[in-house]
């Protein structure tokens, strides 16, 4: 890439050196937009995992202190998931967990199976 814009700036004379400075610009700006771009993609899953983590650790809290911990916690997860993905599977496998609880609590209110 560099070589064409030397042939074009050897041809052209100074208006091919101001292009060519113009192209290496461009590219250096090219280049600092990506650098902010990964900067601020890590700045934003710090943040994620900083906040989800303390919902999870306040829904921890929650469990042998009074609080909705079963509403915290997967909040938390789901904070989480937003980044990660392995928040997002625990997220799932929370779920079918409470949904496995719900369908024994369902069996054990009514007195036998429900269906």
């Amino acid at each position: 890439m560099v070589i064409i814009y030397l042939a074009v700036a050897a041809l052209a004379g100074a208006a091919g050196v101001v292009a060519w400075r113009a192209a290496v610009a461009l590219r250096v700006d090219t280049m600092a937009v990506a650098t902010l771009t990964m900067a601020y993609r890590h700045a934003r899953r710090l943040l994620v995992l900083t906040v989800g983590l303390t919902v999870v650790a306040l829904g921890v809290v929650m469990v042998v202190t009074p609080g909705p911990a079963i509403i915290v916690i997967p909040l938390g997860l789901a904070i989480l998931g937003t980044e990660f993905f392995w928040a997002k599977r625990l997220l799932v496998r929370f779920r079918r967990k409470m949904r496995d609880v719900a369908e024994k609590g369902k069996e054990v209110w009514s007195g036998g199976k429900s269906g």
